[in-house]
């Protein structure tokens, strides 16, 4: 219910910025709370406080007064579940803008060039919003801490999954040589990516062998006391 009143908010404020454009409507005559919502909605849009005072016929002292109270009513206070919202929020944009940029790459009437572009920013932006994560306490800061586990999750439980990350980081690197676009920047990311990948992979082929080892010992443990 607030959101359709928030929206229908929004759409009584244009209508009447469209009045005054056109001149249909004196700004004058406007209430402070019409007033106040025409100014959040022109802020949206770039107007600086004197373009504002001047659209709206007004000084720039009532409009700086005006964007003060808009700013203290928005205001949030900071609670868990509002931190959980908004990395909810964060993450799914992200995933969003990754599958968009990947579908790009998929395109078959893409150019060669804008495929790896494509590919390579949608890397980026899980890139980026791991590091995020991390420096908001939902992942940890030292990933390679929790290699082994992390990848073993989201890769799957199939032997052949880091080989198809593997796969995926040669055929970034190959479009990017391709189209001359293997820049030192991702060639050094593509190299951590390739280490870290390599490294998780070890780790879990070392669980496994420990793994073994101590159900090997507790099998003999079991015979010598039978």
């Amino acid at each position: 219910m607030e959101e359709h009143n928030t929206s229908s908010q929004d759409q009584t404020a244009l209508k009447i910025i469209q009045d005054i454009n056109s001149g249909a409507c004196d700004p004058c005559l406007l209430d402070k709370s019409m007033r106040q919502q025409c100014i959040e909605l022109l802020i949206g849009e770039g107007y600086t406080h004197s373009q504002l005072a001047q659209l709206l016929k007004r000084s720039e002292k009532t409009i700086s007064r005006d964007i003060q109270e808009i700013r203290q009513k928005n205001a949030l206070t900071p609670s868990v579940e509002f931190a959980k919202e908004t990395v909810g929020e964060l993450v799914n944009k992200a995933r969003i803008h990754a599958s968009y940029l990947m579908r790009l790459a998929r395109d078959r009437n893409s150019s060669t060039n804008s495929k790896a572009g494509s590919e390579f920013l949608a890397w980026r932006v899980i890139k980026e919003l791991v590091e995020k994560l991390q420096t908001l306490g939902f992942l940890p800061i030292k990933p390679q801490e929790v290699t082994g586990d992390i990848y073993h999750h989201v890769l799957g439980k199939e032997e052949d999954s880091y080989e198809d990350v593997k796969k995926m980081i040669s055929e970034v690197e190959a479009v990017a040589k391709e189209t001359n676009t293997l820049s030192e920047e991702l060639t050094d990311e593509i190299g951590q990516l390739s280490a870290r990948i390599d490294k998780a992979e070890a780790i879990l082929k070392l669980k496994d062998i420990s793994q073994k080892q101590k159900t090997g010992q507790v099998d003999q443990e079991v015979k010598n006391e039978q």
